[in-house]
């Protein structure tokens, strides 16, 4: 399985309102800030297999069977296709189950392909609005690194980390199975 990001949105993060959150009241580090939530909110998406903006993806796979979209939540399926030569075409022989965050696609009838990346799955995930919670989580990372940044290489992540502030994603994370 391989998943190819096709095109993502940017993080909807207001820097004004991180500032507030994080006592700064200056502008000189703005740009710094930004990366630096940037990279939390990167990092939060890889912990709880979310996409936490809106997000299309390629999923390729290596057998056609019953198989869940590796991010949530869902938004949209674009289409399916099986590779057919050299190209992919159309294949329909599926149905969705898009009634929870995760959606699964059920194949008709399951078969192994010959070759690899013979099942292209187009489909969108992500938030268009960020739950306040895994907002506060990634403001609470950024402001970490933030106030490290001199030493991150000295900090054992285990010791930035703060297991009240890992009970905010807990809900969130999708445990997959690949």
């Amino acid at each position: 399985m391989k998943l190819k990001i096709i095109n993502k949105e940017p993080f909807s993060f207001d820097l004004e309102e991180f500032k507030v959150y994080a006592r700064i009241t200056t502008n000189s580090d703005d740009a710094l800030l930004e990366t630096l939530l940037n990279t939390a909110f990167e990092q939060t998406e890889a912990i709880t297999n979310r996409a936490l903006s809106i997000t299309e993806y390629e999923l390729y796979l290596d057998e056609i069977k019953t198989f869940e979209l590796p991010r949530a939540p869902f938004v949209e399926l674009k289409s399916v296709e099986k590779l057919d030569g050299n190209d992919y075409v159309l294949f329909t022989g599926f149905k969705l189950d898009d009634k929870d965050e995760v959606a699964k696609v059920f194949i008709d009838e399951p078969f192994i392909c010959e070759n690899i990346n013979c099942l292209k799955v187009s489909f969108k995930a992500g938030y268009s609005e960020i739950p306040k919670d895994l907002k506060i989580y990634c403001f609470a990372k950024a402001l970490t690194m933030y106030e490290y940044r001199g030493s991150l290489e000295d900090v054992q992540v285990n010791k930035v980390d703060n297991p009240f502030l890992e009970g905010f994603i807990d809900k969130y994370k999708i445990r997959t199975f690949v």
